[in-house]
């Protein structure tokens, strides 16, 4: 398929976009009212099929209708709150100490397993290193560790990310479970996958979902030196995200039913047609995703009786359906566990004990360029979110009630999940109203609690006894952390307001202290109960007149910074290191699984080790910009491995590993956002691509 040239493709999708917008934005003011109930007045239940035939017609009709309008579909994810790590030694960075979650990086303190691809190699891999130990100060490639097993994953599929199951119950053989897919969606009539496309995977172009299978590779790594291929079980739809809690594997998929000879976005009333009748010819069966094991078909994952629809709600019907499945790690061609939700899904949340699926209301929109790599999403002037618990009973997902919360759950895709967290059985759940890009934005905290097959709203903030607002008029919420029984969050436009609430009681809670710093905090890490580390961006006010990044300001360098809140009603910045200038990035600002920290708590007063990847610009653009600018980028100098003291007097450089340095190469030969760290007692490890790097601290 041969790509358009660069502005017919850009008018294409303009007149796509606007439909979405269209479709997706609705009438009404902003709602600051926070009276308990009043975000849960109307709520979006979820009610079972009647019947296999009340299935059909529902996902039928929704397949007619959304292959003639394309309609957008609200972003699904998975991520939860994060949790400290107990190991003496660092090992993948989770959010739930008791929830586990895949990464491309997993150690058992002994070898290293490390999923994916050289540039040089056609498919994915397992890799096993030994750890051998590190004699020296002087980082080196290829030092600390030795390649003693390898093994090729399955071609056809793309394997990134893996689990390590060890010291298992009943001597089971210590597994390494690949987690990859497979499938190519749909493109628009002239749009091919070249330099100008930024929408591949697009949750807002839901025909690029069609044709996808998520795949699970066992591999038995008992003998490392000699890891073996075991089953491989298949499930159609693409991956929204996994979780493992025991012997048990959660998957969360997106699948769109996919009708031999159906033409999405149809051009006439003769395709129209035809598509009606390729959709009527067509059975429940043809419609539900299938589950495979070693490539067999052994028949659908879910059926009528365990698929839920959403009731309540003026989202338009989709015929997406978001599957929850648990696996048994130990028997895998059992069939699996699921249940399933139609329509759209935003976020995913989940705690050792539920999963809750949060759904708009209403339908939403891009506002970005197509081309944006950051495509902003555009909500109605009011918005409400369902969100929807399955108790995990008995290994499996099972539906327990609904609720709902003004509001949404954010601007960025990546970001939505951390606005949820539970604590002692209470889902608290940040959302925001107004826009992002006219200053009506604002922040509100809902309380929800299972009672009488439902979510009960709790409490809100802020309520007609605590009416002072979160965060400053216009400010946007950047980053949430719900740690026990308070929650951090940060707020910017021009400054860095970090608010500090807490919620020992869950029908009153309320903000006890604040602090605003320049620059943001994308990313908070709990240290302790009295210490709180961010990672984001130093910023500089705008004096032009200008809207500075869209936000007021002007982004510089990577900001790390310490704070001390063992005072909740006085939190204060104890210091903060800047990294680079205007252009620098950090793999952590986007994937939490790239911070590494280790607690040391040691005689000589430190507190914690970090390991922080930074890919630097330092390096000012020939006869481009003013170095005195804030505007100003700068070219990349550096990629590696940034590490830091952590001290009760603050944050301390401790050097780098550098992996790629200009000089050496113009540009870095691999992205630095997949970058992961170990660290065991005085050795650092650092993984840039498929090498790894390692020093004494």
């Amino acid at each position: 398929m041969k790509n358009l040239p660069f502005g017919q493709w850009l008018g294409l999708m303009s007149v796509l976009v606007t439909i979405m917008l269209f479709s997706g934005c609705q009438s009404g003011g902003n709602s600051t009212s926070a009276e308990v109930g009043n975000g849960a007045s109307d709520t979006g239940t979820l009610k079972a099929f009647a019947s296999a035939q009340a299935m059909e017609d529902y996902l039928k009709q929704a397949l007619a209708s959304s292959a003639s309008t394309g309609n957008t579909y609200p972003v699904a994810d998975m991520i939860v709150s994060i949790a400290e790590s107990k190991s003496t030694f660092t090992p993948t960075n989770l959010q739930e100490s008791d929830v586990d979650e895949a990464d491309r990086f997993k150690t058992d303190g002994r070898h290293f397993f490390i999923v994916g691809r050289t540039s040089e190699e056609a498919t994915d891999s397992l890799r096993i290193r030994k750890i051998t130990g590190v004699s020296t100060g002087q980082p080196a490639s290829g030092a600390g560790s030795t390649l003693i097993g390898k093994v090729a994953l399955p071609t056809g599929s793309t394997y990134e990310r893996a689990y390590l199951a060890n010291q298992r119950p009943d001597a089971r053989p210590d597994l390494l479970l690949a987690i990859g897919e497979s499938g190519q969606g749909y493109f628009p009539p002239g749009i091919g996958i070249g330099a100008p496309i930024a929408l591949t995977r697009d949750w807002f172009m839901p025909w690029q979902w069609l044709n996808g299978k998520t795949e699970m590779q066992w591999v038995d790594v008992s003998n490392p030196e000699s890891p073996t291929l075991g089953q491989r079980i298949s499930i159609d739809g693409y991956l929204v995200a996994s979780r493992r809690i025991g012997e048990i594997l959660y998957l969360v998929t997106r699948y769109t039913p996919s009708i031999p000879n159906l033409v999405p976005y149809p051009v006439d009333e003769v395709q129209q047609k035809d598509n009606q009748k390729q959709i009527d010819a067509a059975s429940l069966a043809d419609l539900l995703p299938k589950w495979s094991v070693d490539g067999v078909e052994q028949g659908p994952v879910v059926e009528a009786s365990t698929c839920y629809q959403p009731v309540g709600t003026t989202a338009e019907a989709t015929a997406d359906l978001i599957v929850v499945s648990a696996i048994d790690l130990a028997s895998p061609a059992k069939a699996p566990r699921s249940q399933c939700l139609t329509g759209s899904s935003e976020a995913v949340y989940v705690s050792s004990k539920a999963i809750y699926v949060a759904t708009a209301r209403q339908g939403y929109g891009v506002s970005a360029t197509p081309v944006s790599d950051n495509q902003v999403v555009s909500y109605p002037a009011e918005a409400t979110t369902d969100i929807h618990k399955f108790a995990l009973e008995a290994a499996a997902p099972a539906y327990r009630g609904s609720g709902s919360v003004l509001g949404h759950l954010g601007w960025e895709q990546n970001k939505k999940s951390f606005r949820m967290g539970e604590h002692d059985a209470v889902l608290r759940v940040f959302t925001s109203l107004g826009q992002d890009w006219d200053g009506s934005a604002t922040t509100r905290l809902t309380l929800l609690r299972e009672a009488a097959g439902k979510l009960e709203v709790v409490s809100e903030l802020p309520n007609a006894r605590r009416p002072a607002a979160i965060g400053k008029p216009g400010e946007r919420l950047y980053a949430a952390r719900f740690v026990g029984n308070r929650a951090y969050l940060v707020t910017f436009r021009v400054t860095d307001p970090l608010y500090v609430l807490d919620l020992s009681e869950p029908t009153d809670p309320f903000i006890v202290g604040e602090l605003a710093i320049p620059g943001y905090s994308d990313y908070l890490q709990p240290l302790g109960e009295r210490w709180l580390i961010g990672v984001g961006k130093d910023a500089v006010a705008d004096s032009t007149g200008s809207v500075g990044d869209g936000r007021g300001a002007w982004y510089q360098g990577v900001k790390v910074a310490l704070f001390d809140v063992g005072d909740p009603a006085r939190p204060k910045e104890v210091n903060s290191l800047v990294i680079g200038k205007r252009g620098t990035d950090s793999a952590v600002l986007h994937d939490h699984h790239a911070f590494t920290m280790l607690t040391t708590g040691n005689e000589t007063g430190e507190l914690a080790r970090l390991a922080i990847p930074i890919a630097q610009h330092s390096v000012p653009l020939m006869l481009v910009g003013d170095s005195s600018d804030p505007r100003t980028w700068y070219d990349w100098s550096q990629t590696g491995l940034h590490l830091f003291s952590v001290t009760d007097t603050g944050l301390a450089s401790h050097g780098e590993i550098v992996a790629e340095s200009r000089g050496e190469v113009s540009y870095p030969k691999v992205g630095g956002s997949d970058d992961r760290a170990f660290m065991n007692g005085l050795e650092v490890h650092y993984l840039h691509g498929q090498e790894v790097w390692a020093a004494l601290w």
